[in-house]
């Protein structure tokens, strides 16, 4: 897992890259940020929610506030989202890097590969 810090204004990087983000209670805000930003009311979700906020709200942060031991694994598609549970994520098999998003301490840089 590597450890990266927040940026709101880089994207996060896609599915197709390879790059899955481990989310739990303490990032799941930071998360939150990048699906407001990067999927826009005016991408179609086409589930049953209206919005991808609302999809990531129904799907992760609910879970994750009902049980702070959640944990999940997100994926950035181009127009889309899509999760797993954290043990059981194809993720990890098919040799994804999994990034961890922390919050970004002022004049400091993180890179923590584990």
């Amino acid at each position: 897992m590597k450890t990266i810090n927040f940026n709101i204004n880089q994207k996060p990087k896609l599915a197709v890259e390879n790059v899955a983000y481990f989310v739990d209670e303490s990032n799941v805000d930071l998360l939150r940020q990048y699906v407001n930003k990067y999927y826009p009311d005016n991408i179609t979700c086409l589930s049953d929610s209206s919005s991808w906020t609302e999809w990531f709200n129904n799907h992760i942060s609910i879970h994750i506030e009902s049980n702070i031991n959640d944990k999940f694994i997100l994926y950035f598609k181009r127009n889309s989202l899509g999760w797993d549970d954290s043990q059981k994520a194809v993720a990890y098999d098919d040799g994804y890097d999994i990034y961890y998003v922390v919050e970004a301490k002022p004049g400091k840089q993180l890179m923590k590969v584990e």
